[in-house]
This record gives structure tokens, sequence and C-alpha cells, in this order.
């Protein structure tokens, strides 16, 4: 998952710099998702900064023999993005943040209350979306004040 900035020009900046990169860590970008929310429970603090969220897909060329391979080169391809965007967008480094680039395992995370998390994403609700595990975690803002980019930064 791929946090953007609401900013049409900006978004597709971003995006074309990540199919950028993925083709020069010789990996194949295949295309975009948009993830569906259903925002209308949420904060109004948190609408006004609520990121445009999407997932990219990216398909793994042969060099990268195995899924542990393949999860070291989506590293690597999600640290060159986090650098070379976050020279682009110094002004405010919130509006772009990646919880996850992984084949393996999907997070979903935001500016939520436990109890929004499964209503806010709809695959969630969706009974084609299956998972082995889920695991919740709430974070209490104690010294600061609540944001996505906050919420969402984990790894």
């Amino acid at each position: 998952m791929i946090f953007f900035p609401q900013d049409d020009s900006l978004r597709q900046n971003f995006k074309s710099l990540i199919e950028r990169i993925i083709g020069e860590e010789e990996q194949t970008f295949i295309g975009w998702r948009d993830v569906p929310v259903n925002n209308q429970n949420i904060a109004d603090a948190a609408k006004e900064v609520e990121p445009v969220i999407q997932q990219v897909f990216i398909k793994r060329n042969i060099e990268c023999d195995t899924q542990s391979a393949f999860e070291r080169k989506l590293f690597v391809i999600r640290k060159r993005i986090e650098i070379e965007i976050s020279k682009l967008n110094k002004n405010d480094p919130a509006k772009f943040y990646i919880p996850s680039l992984s084949s393996k395992t999907i997070v979903y995370k935001g500016m939520l209350l436990a109890a929004e998390v499964g209503v806010y994403f709809k695959d969630l609700k969706d009974e084609n979306f299956i998972s082995a595990i889920a695991l919740v975690h709430q974070r209490f803002s104690t010294n600061t004040f609540p944001s996505w980019d906050l919420l969402t930064r984990s790894e």
C-alpha cells in the first residue's frame, strides 16, 4: 500500500518515479489499484488530511528465484522510492509514505480507531478477501498530534 498526496499532479509525478525505480531494479511494473475506502464515519480532522491510497503491483522477474530474494528486492525498491521522493517532497514529507511493500503482507493502517478499520477499508468486508491471520493494533497519541503519517509508519 502506498499513501499519496491528494494533489493529482504531485501524485502522478510520484507514480512515474515509482514505476521508473521498479524498472531500474529489474522488476516489472504491472499496474495500480485504488484501495476502496468508506470515509463517511471518520473524524473531520482525518478527512481533511486523508491520503489517496493505492496498491502497486510488481511482477517478480526470473532473476529473483525465491520469495525471499523478491522480498529483499521489494525492500530495496521501497527504500529507493522513499529516498527519492523525500528529495522532491521536502515541504511536506507526510504527504507520501509506504506502510508496506511486500508480496506476502498487506498493511491496512490509518488515522482510525480500531473499530473504524473494517468499515473504512472496504476490502476487509469483502468475502473474497481471505487471510490466515489478521492483527489489529491501536496506538494512542499521547505526546503528538495524530496524523496519517505518524499512524502509518511501522517499519
